[in-house]
């Protein structure tokens, strides 16, 4: 899939920056009509537009497969003041049916191409504080039938959070680890995004309180 690239709007003058790796789905559904109200938002999907209204830019292509043309249309127009990375595939099956190629595919988009993005994000010019926030889950601190890899992946990324923080001090590095997004509230899921975007240390692990 070639990338392509549209504005939905003209970006405004003096908003900060946000790149939202994911831009479809669940949590970006929950998520990102409220940073709109905050951030000239730039996103990434592979091929979904629905929220492309609320985006100043939208660049549609596949990650797996066309990554390196994909960021350089996300970063041509830089700076960017954080990147959430919410992009996932996952397989359910049982770990031990994981074939070699199902779990590559995992990891890519859990750890590999996440390290890409940040390379490229901590070499781009910026504010004086960049963030990188991933999108995790609570199933990295357990496991479900049906969903070894993914828990093993999820736990990776809280891993990647926490060896960041000690290799990357110029870049604010976190993760929010939501429960089931269906039983979590767009109330607590914006409510853990806030604190992120305005942390102070990096490899912290946030909870989402689904109670809120």
């Amino acid at each position: 899939m070639v990338p392509s690239f549209s504005r939905a709007h003209q970006r405004t003058v003096m908003r900060k920056r946000l790149l939202f790796v994911g831009s479809s789905g669940e949590s970006a559904r929950k998520l990102i009509p409220h940073l709109a109200k905050t951030y000239d938002i730039v996103g990434i999907a592979r091929s979904r537009r629905e929220l492309e209204p609320y985006l100043v830019e939208q660049v549609t292509g596949d990650l797996l497969t066309s990554h390196e043309q994909v960021f350089d249309a996300a970063f041509r127009d830089g700076p960017y003041d954080a990147i959430i990375w919410n992009a996932v595939a996952y397989f359910i099956e049982p770990l031990t049916e994981s074939t070699r190629e199902s779990l590559h595919t995992e990891f890519d988009l859990a750890v590999a191409l996440p390290m890409v993005c940040l390379k490229r994000y901590a070499q781009s010019k910026g504010s004086s504080t960049k963030r990188f926030i991933m999108m995790s889950s609570q199933m990295a601190f357990g496991h479900k039938a049906g969903l070894g890899s993914y828990s093993v992946m999820k736990r990776a990324q809280v891993t990647l959070i926490g060896a960041l923080a000690l290799e990357v001090p110029d870049i604010i590095c976190s993760a929010i680890t939501p429960g089931s997004l269906r039983r979590t509230s767009e109330e607590a899921l914006i409510a853990s995004i806030e604190e992120v975007l305005h942390a102070h240390e990096s490899g912290q692990i946030h909870r989402v309180d689904e109670s809120r």
